[in-house]
């Protein structure tokens, strides 16, 4: 009994709980930094010394190029597949129930901000292998590796999405909610014509 009612506690407000503990946890991590200040500032600059020393730039200019430039070229490669085995899944889905799954699939906002999403991350990449910058290279390194564990956490809502588009019921239901939409919108159209006179509204059988 106790076990059913947490499992459907945690199923109804998993992402709300998923938030709390990233945010507590996060804000336990800068409370814990901020009293350590002086600690974390001394190894923040003994890894940047590390960096510095392990970097094999001829003009000691720190920048990683070739390692940023190979993960946003890596990131490039994913996105390429990713939505090519998205659109291959697509294809059969459209040739067995409808045509217009590719149309619903290149509209669908969430499709295009994560597609975007992991351009804008890619591009990132390679502006951080352009621009030399030596006192910010612990900085970027942190960064990249956080917007490319966000890039599979992209991946994976991608593929969520997709199987969600795919399915028949979801289908249904869209175009459902569409033609309701499509009617809510003639509804409102003849009320505003019916309102300047452009048409009057007839009599039904019952008033005759």
């Amino acid at each position: 009994m106790l076990q059913n009612i947490i499992s459907g506690f945690w199923a109804r407000y998993k992402n709300r709980l998923t938030f709390i503990f990233v945010f507590f946890v996060l804000a336990g991590l800068s409370f814990v930094a901020y009293k350590n200040w002086l600690l974390v500032t001394s190894v923040y600059n003994k890894t940047q010394v590390y960096l510095a020393f392990k970097n094999d730039s001829p003009n000691s200019t720190v920048s990683f190029s070739n390692f940023f430039t190979t993960i946003g070229a890596s990131i490039l490669g994913v996105l390429a597949i990713t939505f090519s085995l998205s659109l291959f899944a697509l294809q059969q889905a459209a040739d067995k129930y409808t045509p217009n799954v590719l149309t619903v699939f290149l509209k669908d906002k969430t499709n295009l901000s994560i597609f975007w999403s992991i351009a804008v991350i890619s591009i990132i990449f390679f502006i951080m292998a352009i621009l030399p910058l030596s006192e910010y290279l612990l900085l970027e390194l942190v960064v990249g590796f956080i917007l490319l564990i966000f890039t599979f956490f992209l991946i994976r809502i991608q593929y969520f999405h997709i199987i969600k588009v795919i399915n028949p019921t979801y289908q249904i239901i869209l175009q459902h909610n569409d033609a309701i939409k499509a009617l809510d919108k003639v509804d409102k159209w003849l009320n505003l014509m019916i309102k300047i006179g452009a048409i009057r509204q007839g009599n039904s059988n019952d008033d005759r």
